[in-house]
């Protein structure tokens, strides 16, 4: 004999079925009383989705095309036991409701669906952008191609200052997971929403929202913040002088921004301050170039190399003595 199963999820002989519609409420040892035997045939009071009393003749509205729920019909059928009103009760991008069965062929048919050339709309990520029929953006509203839907969830937290796409917002759960924890620039834990203020005409530091994007890696809050200060806080375009760092010449104020300070590496070495032997400033370039190239620079003609910091001219200017104390050419005697 074939078995079916009733509302509890207990087997029972098939033959049973006869029962549904015979008069009697069928919900004891075999319960029939549930949407999946139409309410033992409309032999049991009927209940929708809030298990409110319904008249059992409103069971012929599941499956109907309109999505039956209290705030429009006043009966609900959206819920897994009527099957979402028999897939009536889809919801677009808007939350408004359409015919499930209408899904497949209304993604990727060539038309943008995105609720204002046509009534539903399912341009955005839970509708792969219509199944690709429309333009895909991300976090910051920027046009990308729907081949970068492929990078959310893929192990890397696609920010625009990393990868060139932001994906780092709830739209996108956060690049699914990608970008789990977000910090700013003091290494405080943020919520990810916080970094949709980049950008925003606004400078986001410490002082101003407690939120403190104004770093290099956040791009100074993506340009809100003045962002770059030199030697002695002046504010100077980031820009120019990023690219003046370790040109070859000096910036140490007299002409512009002071970038001659720790933070700046001596404006990337530019400003290195050489000193001979005596104290004296000399060209970094110039006179370390002469260090052990065979002459003794001693300060007889120039920069005096020979002390102990330089070794003695990289040993150019090495005194050797004979036994009896008498001065001898270093290069000669010691081979």
């Amino acid at each position: 004999m074939s078995s079916c199963v009733d509302c509890q999820g207990s087997s029972f002989g098939c033959s049973y079925l006869t029962w549904v519609g015979d008069g009697y409420c069928d919900d004891g040892y075999i319960d029939l009383s549930c949407a999946d035997f139409n309410f033992d045939g409309g032999d049991c009071p009927c209940f929708d989705c809030g298990s409110n009393s319904i008249d059992c003749d409103n069971l012929s509205w599941v499956g109907d095309g309109y999505c039956d729920v209290p705030e429009t019909y006043g009966v609900d059928f959206n819920c897994e036991e009527y099957n979402y009103d028999d897939g009536d009760c889809c919801t677009d991008c808007q939350d408004a409701y359409f015919k499930c069965d209408n899904l497949a062929s209304w993604t990727d048919d060539g038309f943008c669906d995105d609720g204002e050339t046509y009534s539903v709309d399912l341009d955005c990520l839970a509708f792969d952008f219509d199944g690709g029929d429309c333009p895909c953006f991300d976090c910051e509203g920027e046009p990308m191609g729907c081949s970068y839907l492929s990078w959310v969830g893929d192990g890397y937290c696609d920010e625009r200052y990393t990868y060139g796409v932001a994906l780092n917002c709830a739209e996108y759960n956060y690049d699914n997971g990608d970008c789990a924890e977000c910090t700013d620039c003091q290494g405080t834990t943020i919520d990810c929403d916080s970094l949709t203020s980049l950008g925003d005409g606004t400078c986001d530091d410490q002082d101003s929202s407690g939120v403190d994007l104004n770093c290099a890696e956040y791009n100074y809050d993506d340009g809100d913040c003045a962002g770059c200060v030199d030697c002695q806080g002046a504010s100077v375009d980031c820009d120019s002088y990023a690219s003046a760092i370790g040109d070859g010449t000096c910036d140490d104020g007299s002409y512009g921004a002071d970038m001659n300070c720790v933070a700046y590496n001596y404006d990337g070495g530019d400003c290195v301050e050489c000193l001979d032997c005596q104290g004296a400033t000399v060209d970094c370039a110039e006179y370390l170039s002469y260090i052990g190239d065979g002459s003794c620079d001693d300060g007889s003609y120039g920069a005096d190399m020979d002390c102990e910091a330089y070794n003695y001219d990289g040993g150019d200017c090495l005194e050797c003595l004979d036994c009896q104390g008498a001065a001898v050419d270093c290069a000669e005697y010691l081979s």
